[in-house]
């Protein structure tokens, strides 16, 4: 699997193979916490992620932010300047999100488990390739 170096660093950090198209529009976050908190929405807001695994050279740092309405998710998740977009579900029993990253230019998509505890977040982003299935860690703090 050929990939350029951008590329690389987004397959590392669990994102796509050639690149991920900004889809998700940037907005202001703290008057979007602020009324996440008042009507006790344990999801919405911007998240200060790392991804590991032994399959990675190094971690990577990425930005997820996430927006609750009913217990559809949405948003995206942000690494070297390119927003991969996130669509899923919450469920409050388990306290968990699950869906997927896509990258529309590749039609890729990426399978991901969060889940919330207060103000840290930890799940995988599985990537199923043709002879391997990739499972990266993924521990966050809320932002």
């Amino acid at each position: 699997m050929q990939c350029n170096r951008f590329g690389v660093a987004m397959l590392i950090a669990g994102l796509s193979c050639a690149g991920v198209a900004t889809a998700v529009a940037a907005y202001d976050a703290s008057p979007r916490l602020a009324a996440a908190m008042v009507n006790n929405d344990p999801v919405t807001g911007d998240w200060d992620a790392v991804l590991s695994s032994d399959m990675m050279p190094e971690d990577q740092e990425i930005l997820i932010s996430l927006e609750l309405d009913g217990d559809a998710v949405t948003g995206g998740f942000t690494a070297e300047g390119e927003t991969a977009p996130f669509e899923g579900d919450w469920d409050a029993d388990s306290a968990t999100v699950t869906g997927v990253v896509s990258d529309p230019d590749q039609g890729m998509e990426f399978d991901v488990e969060m889940t919330i505890d207060g103000d840290e977040m930890t799940g995988t982003v599985t990537i199923d390739l043709p002879e391997v299935t990739v499972v990266i860690d993924l521990f966050a703090t809320r932002a």
